[in-house]
């Protein structure tokens, strides 16, 4: 590996530096070749065919006070606008760049930047002028890897690792900065793709990139049900996501999300990756919105109920389908008075050991599996 500079300046804040940097090579001629690198991405970036200016914002913040409609009343509420990067181009045309190395976007982070902007010029309209600007790009750049999330950001542009390597990539050769910031990214992308390759190692399972890493988690998820199922990207169901238990990656994916008779209350069904001292496992799960009352009897009940319905139905398609075993893959205990309950646990070693058609018909049973469950749970609640 070479001493890459980026291999250390791996922040959100680094990336903010560099983008900085390649824009503001336009207001540099001393390096022709960076300044066209420049125009290019500013282009990309601002969907403006001739750049004539740039003003570069880092870390731009205000503290403001939006208007949101409450019904049929208006709602005066204070937000705070802090904004990576934000380019003002050819004095009209408002970027604003939320960038993201590892994380996703949150709280709707963009969309409330760009209200937040977008008041701001309509105050300025009234004293100083904000440089002139009359429309706002909203701009969602991602370097880590793109999960499902990242794919419901509401941006004008979404800018992935690949999109910036197609544009950059073009121009190595005349900066070191540049060329090291190219080789972390093409790094990245090659160490991404090999987590597709999940299978199990001769290693301790605790060494296995699906126990390490959250994205050789996605990209099992996404074999076993693929993304052609998850049509409503508004949506919870089949829409896969991830998070850290203790510092070890598990990962989600909804595949029934119902409100309970009479009751505004829900509770949703979901497949859990994750790892425990057997390995790692396959959950399906049940979870209720709200949280269990012992001394609320009708509360319980309803939860009991339903958990053992569905809990009935699963081992009933598990003995039919003959595929697993009911002993190999029922709750090691009863979960009956949990909000988070298992409904059946199987242990993923063996699978990731088999070979090929063996995992593929491994993953069509629990596909089937899970069609099934669905249908037959939609009748019961």
């Amino acid at each position: 590996m070479t001493n890459n500079i980026f291999n250390y300046a791996t922040s959100e804040l680094s990336q903010d530096a560099f983008l900085c940097w390649c824009a503001n090579w336009f207001n540099d001629s001393s390096n022709q070749k960076l300044r066209e690198m420049s125009i290019e991405l500013l282009k990309h970036f601002a969907k403006v065919n001739d750049i004539k200016s740039v003003r570069i914002e880092r870390q731009f913040s205000r503290k403001i006070t939006i208007t949101e409609e409450n019904g049929k009343e208006n709602e005066e509420k204070p937000i705070s606008v802090k904004i990576d990067v934000l380019l003002i181009v050819n004095n009209s045309v408002a970027v604003i760049i939320e960038d993201k190395t590892a994380t996703s976007e949150h709280d709707e982070q963009i969309q409330r930047y760009s209200r937040g902007v977008k008041q701001i010029i309509e105050c300025s309209k009234k004293g100083e002028p904000f440089y002139g600007v009359q429309s706002i790009r909203s701009v969602f750049l991602k370097t880590g890897f793109i999960f499902d999330e990242d794919r419901c950001v509401k941006a004008d542009l979404v800018v992935t690792s690949e999109d910036l390597l197609k544009i950059l990539g073009k121009y190595v050769g005349n900066s070191e900065i540049l060329d090291s910031y190219v080789e972390k990214l093409e790094n990245d992308l090659q160490f991404n793709e090999a987590l597709k390759h999940y299978v199990a190692s001769d290693e301790s399972f605790w060494d296995w990139k699906i126990v390490k890493y959250s994205i050789a988690q996605y990209w099992l998820m996404r074999d076993i049900f693929p993304e052609t199922l998850w049509t409503d990207r508004d949506n919870w169901i089949y829409r896969v996501y991830n998070g850290t238990s203790y510092g070890r990656p598990w990962t989600q994916m909804h595949i029934l999300e119902e409100n309970h008779k009479n009751s505004e209350d829900f509770f949703s069904v979901f497949w859990r990756i994750d790892t425990d001292s057997n390995g790692p496992y396959l959950s399906l799960r049940s979870y209720e919105d709200k949280e269990l009352h012992k001394e609320n009897a009708a509360q319980m009940d309803r939860h009991r109920t339903l958990y053992d319905a569905m809990s009935a139905t699963m081992k009933n398609i598990v003995v039919e389908k003959d595929f697993f075993t009911w002993e190999d893959v029922k709750p090691s205990k009863y979960k009956g008075n949990c909000r988070e309950a298992e409904i059946i646990h199987i242990n993923l070693c063996d699978m990731l050991k088999s070979g090929e058609d063996t995992r593929q018909e491994w993953m069509n049973a629990v596909r089937q599996m899970t069609d099934e469950f669905v249908t037959k749970a939609k009748e019961i609640i």
